[in-house]
């Protein structure tokens, strides 16, 4: 059985609309996959900028009770705390007296 020409033309026609529908059926799904995809990085880049922003914080957090220190004892050297190695002892009026002057 030998199908006519106008029956092969309609069955070719019907085959190319099914590829067709197909094809877009799947060219949506890779559209609705970039869509996701897109939103994703959006979210991990949001992430990440609120993670570097919270870490550069952190780090000058800490950096800050370091730089008062620093500013306080810049400000007032002669208000340090003596050291507890040092025994020199004030010289007495009779040592101060005739101690030799150089």
């Amino acid at each position: 059985m030998r199908l006519k020409l106008s029956d092969q033309r309609s069955f070719k026609n019907d085959e190319f609309e099914r590829v067709i529908n197909h094809l877009e059926e799947q060219s949506e799904a890779k559209d609705q996959q970039i869509k996701e995809l897109h939103r994703l990085l959006d979210q991990s880049q949001q992430l990440q900028l609120m993670t570097e922003k919270k870490l550069q914080a952190l780090k000058e957090s800490q950096r800050a009770p370091e730089s008062d220190t620093e500013s306080r004892d810049d400000l007032a050297p002669e208000t340090s705390i003596p050291s507890v190695g040092r025994s020199e002892k004030p010289k007495s009026f009779w040592q101060r007296l005739f101690s030799t002057r150089k």
